[in-house]
C-alpha cells in the first residue's frame, strides 16, 4: 500500500498562562513561560509549517529513517526511569530503552524481557 495522505494534529501552548487553580498547572508549560517573553503565534506557526515542509521533502525523498533518528535523539525520556499510564488504566514502570520505527515504546522492565508498549496506549508518561 502506498501512503497518499497524512493527517497531523498538534497542540501547542504558545502564550497560555496556567495559574495554580488550573488543573494543568503542574503538568503544562507554554512557550512564553519557557522563554520568559510573549511569543508571536503567527511567526511560530510559520516556523512550524516551514519545518514540516522540510521534513515532508526529506520523507518524500526516502529519508524517513533520518527523520526518525532525529526525532528519537530529541526524546527527553530516553534512558530515564519512567512510569507509563496506559489508556486501559494499567501502570508500567521501567527504563525507556528505545522506540520502534512506528513510535512504539521499548521499555526495559526489571527481571523481564523488554516490553513494547504501542504508542496509542500510552496515555501519560512520568519520570520517576
Amino acid at each position: 500500500a502506498v501512503l497518499k495522505h497524512v493527517i497531523i494534529g498538534i497542540g501547542l501552548n504558545v502564550n497560555n498562562n496556567f495559574d495554580r487553580s488550573n488543573e494543568l498547572y503542574n503538568y503544562a508549560l507554554s512557550l512564553s513561560d519557557y522563554s520568559g517573553c510573549v511569543v508571536d503565534s503567527d511567526q511560530c506557526l510559520d516556523l512550524i509549517l516551514a519545518e514540516m515542509d522540510d521534513m515532508y521533502v526529506k520523507w518524500e525523498n526516502g529519508y524517513d529513517r533520518d527523520i526518525f533518528e532525529q526525532w528519537k535523539s530529541k526524546q527527553f525520556f530516553l534512558g530515564k526511569k519512567i512510569t507509563i499510564h496506559n489508556k486501559d488504566g494499567k501502570k508500567i514502570r521501567g527504563i525507556l530503552k528505545s522506540f520502534t520505527s512506528s513510535g512504539d515504546i521499548v521499555l526495559s522492565v526489571a527481571h523481564k524481557q523488554d516490553e513494547i508498549i504501542p504508542f496509542y496506549l500510552a496515555w501519560e508518561i512520568f519520570v520517576v
